[in-house]
């Protein structure tokens, strides 16, 4: 397969374009005037707000800013929930809230924009070796992580079900609760993916859990992606930025995927208008903001 077929594509197009996205923003972001604003307000809690998508960013950011001391608390407020039962959000509470939306532009978190350099290169480095993972279709896949990459792991799993048209199978868990019961999801036909860290316990329990599925499963391809992975990412900047390395590599894997078998990759669902890039035809209701 080679660029030239899958550069028709518009989603493949967006995929190769964040690095340099990063690095725009990287460049372009006011970190001192973000500061001082922020610290003006005086609030006690900042939301992580979204719908989909954007709410496992909500879920992935608290997770990789919980080792920070003091300051206000993190929170992740599904949009979806709030919009529900705004009630139950807002009394008693002036939240900062950080909005995550595809169409729209969404305010960051508070400096994480100076890692992103880091993150374009690294994303460039690896794209030779998340191409050569993604050359076989599974089955089914699962994804596996901890922390701030369990929830990378959902937003894998939700990318390559989207990509495949909801065909083949997903499933995404924290790594050690895999073992409770989910891993009968495992056939020889899956794709089990582990996302893994660099910091002990963790990395051992990962490595573990590699072997473990590799042993009991010789006919399924496992992956590793992290330091010293299958696909070796470092993590200079902690778990926090290794998460939007593991979206894109589930990304890049479903669009293959997607490609190989004969979908429209841009739009998997065209003629059944059962899911769409952005929501439509939610009714807002009294009493909702």
């Amino acid at each position: 397969m080679t660029d030239t077929r899958l550069a028709r594509w518009a989603t493949w197009r967006e995929i190769l374009s964040q690095p340099a996205i990063w690095r725009d923003w990287a460049e372009a972001c006011d970190f001192a005037g973000h500061r001082a604003w922020v610290a003006a307000q005086g609030v006690d809690e900042v939301w992580f707000c979204g719908a989909g998508t954007s709410a496992f960013i909500g879920d992935i950011t608290p997770a990789g800013l919980q080792r920070q001391r003091g300051g206000p608390r993190f929170r992740l407020v599904p949009s979806t929930e709030f919009v529900a039962r705004p009630q139950a959000y807002l009394q008693g509470r002036r939240p900062l809230v950080v909005s995550f939306g595809r169409p729209g532009n969404s305010p960051e978190c508070i400096g994480t924009l100076a890692a992103l350099r880091r993150a374009a290169d690294a994303f460039e480095q690896v794209l030779p070796e998340m191409r050569a993972a993604a050359s076989n279709a599974p089955a089914r896949a699962v994804f596996l992580g901890t922390g701030s990459l369990a929830f990378g792991a959902r937003e894998a799993a939700l990318k390559v079900m989207r990509l495949w048209a909801g065909r083949i199978a997903c499933l995404w868990d924290r790594a050690l609760g895999f073992r409770h019961g989910p891993k009968s999801f495992v056939t020889q036909g899956t794709r089990p993916v582990v996302f893994t860290g660099a910091e002990p316990p963790e990395a051992d329990c990962k490595r573990d859990m590699v072997a473990e599925l590799r042993a009991q499963f010789p006919q399924a391809a496992v992956t590793s992606i992290g330091p010293g992975g299958d696909i070796d990412t470092p993590q200079p900047d902690g778990p926090l930025w290794a998460a939007p390395l593991a979206v894109l590599v589930a990304q890049l894997a479903g669009l293959v995927w997607s490609d190989r078998m004969g979908l429209n990759v841009d739009d998997p669902f065209a003629g059944r208008g059962t899911l769409t890039r952005v929501v439509a035809g939610v009714k807002l209701y009294e009493g909702q903001p």
